[in-house]
């Protein structure tokens, strides 16, 4: 029953977000994954090494815990899910792998086998930071969602300055 009205809060959250109303940021989707896949009996372990973003990077890889996380709950049947936020030289990534089985894929979408409009949706926030979106099984069991986005040091120097007011 817990898990229901998590997840029912969860999807009004979805809607409200998607209407605009408020735009997801990385810590409270990290927080609320946990809450929620718990609450649904899997056990969640989150990581996030990823350092200070902009908004807008922030914003995509937020929207991919969320989606990863839904598809998690509604599709995989998994006991475990491992959430990741890490950044390399000139690429920052969240991965979201779970050890369940999946579902039926979906019929073919838009030239996207087996892709809903979350992940389609997810694909094209992506795009529009010159991202890309990696979906599907893994090689040992469960699925995985990765979602890589481009950065640049100076930017995000920049905007840590501007955030804070310093010059």
């Amino acid at each position: 029953k817990e898990a229901i009205t998590v997840a029912r809060g969860a999807l009004r959250e979805v809607r409200e977000a998607v209407s605009g109303y408020r735009q997801p940021t990385l810590v409270t989707e990290l927080h609320s994954a946990r809450q929620i896949l718990e609450a649904a009996g899997v056990v969640c372990q989150c990581e996030d090494i990823a350092g200070a973003l902009p908004t807008a990077t922030e914003s995509v890889l937020a929207w991919a815990v969320r989606e990863g996380v839904t598809n998690v709950i509604r599709h995989s049947h998994a006991r475990h899910c491992a959430i990741r936020v890490a950044r390399d030289a000139d690429t920052v990534m969240v991965t979201v792998t779970d050890d369940g089985c999946g579902s039926t894929p979906r019929r073919r979408m838009d030239g996207m086998d087996g892709v809903g409009n979350g992940l389609r949706g997810l694909t094209e926030r992506a795009e529009q930071q010159n991202g890309e979106v990696q979906a599907g099984p893994c090689a040992t069991g469960g699925f995985r969602l990765r979602v890589a986005l481009p950065v640049d040091d100076a930017r995000i120097a920049a905007w840590s300055a501007a955030e804070t007011g310093e010059p």
